[in-house]
């Protein structure tokens, strides 16, 4: 046998094992169980924040569109140590070679010279608190995403001699904040996120860390660079279709009504802006199925089981950034919805959240300045008003009023809008239900356990931040 002819069979050895390897990967991305396998695959490096995780992700891939408008940016809120930089840090763990830059610090020139990077992540970028600590960046991150950057600066390579022009294309951005406060500017260009730690998180994540520390294996998976299988699926992705635009043909059935009610809110502004977010996140998710897609003139067609599906995970966040109301904000609301008397007091929320006072001072200062509560402190309620009521003299007592009420940003259920949609395409609408994931399930040898009581194929209700009744209130405190 010929050294030639053994290096051809080598060869050949290679390229079938390489075709194989692409049909399996290939075979993935065709799952109608998509990014639930991506989840699962997020969640070996970030527990929890299951729905989040997935926005996140769509929002990174969005980053990877032709279409410089559907590049989406996601602001990721919460305390500190709940876990923002590791979820940045996972969703783009999974995204191709030099398509991302994660910085714990940058100035407005390190942005506008690293322009040719789709995907930039910031660690933190606090605009309120220690007195606006990254207000610099505020204006370079507002103009990168929406419409891109053109910058002149004197140019480094012949001693600033002469000035140079540089320009980019709308990119994705991800940041992280404690902020409690939103920057009416940062709402328009972003969907916010809210990231929290509650006791059953905490502990799973301790748990892993336990593990991790006692167990050989799991050090050196930690330690592996081994590229996960969706890295390798959406770098062929874009390998492919990387210069595919999206169309959602469906889309022209969304200006209809259900039950003589327009679909979306059209009482506020924001929504001509939610709406392109909404779509863009669909065109991200229509991208991720692109081996199963139909294809027409350098356009790949998304369906309304792409719509559904993004839905399905990111609504209650669409609807947050519409209402412009942080989750910390919304946790407060509860509490004095929950309260048994009108009026609740302070250091009842502060027991219940287990925050400082100052803490609560400063959510409640937000709610009042929103129109969704009024303060006052005891010694100043009308006694005559409310005789049968205790107050301190020396406490704040808060209650909920009905100025600032919010509206979601889809004023239907996602069945009620599935089947509208089917009756407009005259066609079944084909999405994650029941009998699909058991036959997924059965096919791949994946286990959905509690499978009917999963969120994602059960009736779903849009987020809604109407207020509990109160009596009427005069807008005086």
């Amino acid at each position: 046998m010929s050294k030639k002819f053994v290096e051809g069979e080598d060869i050949k050895e290679i390229f079938e094992k390489f075709k194989k390897e692409d049909q399996e990967l290939i075979a993935k991305f065709k799952s109608v169980t998509l990014l639930e396998d991506i989840k699962q695959e997020l969640s070996i490096k970030h527990l929890k924040d299951d729905n989040l995780k997935v926005t996140a992700f769509l929002v990174a891939v969005s980053g990877l569109l032709s279409n410089p408008s559907r590049r989406m940016s996601l602001a990721l809120t919460g305390d500190s140590s709940v876990g923002k930089d590791n979820l940045i840090k996972t969703i783009l763990s999974h995204m191709p070679y030099a398509t991302s830059m994660f910085l714990t610090k940058g100035t407005t020139a390190t942005i506008e010279d690293n322009l040719k990077v789709p995907i930039l992540a910031l660690s933190e970028m606090n605009l309120f608190r220690d007195f606006g600590a990254n207000k610099d960046l505020l204006e370079v991150v507002k103009q990168r995403t929406e419409g891109g950057i053109t910058s002149m600066k004197k140019d480094l390579s012949n001693s600033n001699k002469t000035a140079k022009i540089t320009y980019s294309e709308q990119g994705t951005v991800f940041y992280g904040s404690t902020d409690n406060e939103r920057d009416k500017e940062m709402e328009t260009r972003f969907i916010f996120g809210d990231i929290s730690a509650d006791y059953d998180k905490i502990k799973l994540v301790n748990e892993n860390t336990f593990d991790t520390f006692s167990d050989c294996d799991l050090i050196k998976s930690k330690k592996s660079n081994i590229d996960s299988w969706v890295k390798l699926g959406l770098t062929k992705l874009k390998e492919e279709f990387g210069s595919y635009d999206i169309v959602l043909p469906f889309a022209k059935y969304l200006k209809g009504q259900i039950n003589g009610q327009d679909i979306f809110d059209y009482n506020n502004a924001r929504s001509m802006r939610d709406v392109k977010r909404l779509l863009s996140l669909t065109c991200a998710t229509t991208f991720l199925h692109s081996f199963d897609k139909v294809k027409d003139n350098s356009f790949i067609k998304g369906t309304v089981t792409d719509f559904i599906e993004t839905l399905t995970y990111s609504i209650d966040y669409f609807n947050q950034t519409y209402s412009g109301l942080d989750a910390r904000l919304k946790e407060v609301l509860t509490i004095i919805d929950d309260f048994s008397g009108t009026w609740c007091p302070r250091d009842l929320i502060e027991e219940k959240l287990g925050k400082a006072k100052n803490t609560i001072k400063n959510y409640c200062t937000s709610l009042s300045e929103a129109g969704l509560i009024e303060g006052i402190k005891g010694s100043e309620v009308d006694r005559e008003k409310y005789p049968l009521l205790k107050f301190d003299g020396n406490k704040i007592y808060y209650r909920r009023c009905q100025k600032g009420v919010k509206k979601p940003l889809i004023r239907c259920q996602v069945l009620e809008l599935k089947e509208y949609l089917e009756s407009k395409l005259k066609e079944e609408i084909d999405t994650l239900t029941h009998e699909r994931y058991q036959k997924e399930g059965v096919n791949q040898g994946v286990k959905y356990e509690g499978i009917e009581n999963n969120p994602k194929i059960e009736e779903i209700d849009t987020f809604s931040l109407t207020p509990f009744i109160h009596e009427e209130v005069s807008d005086e405190n």
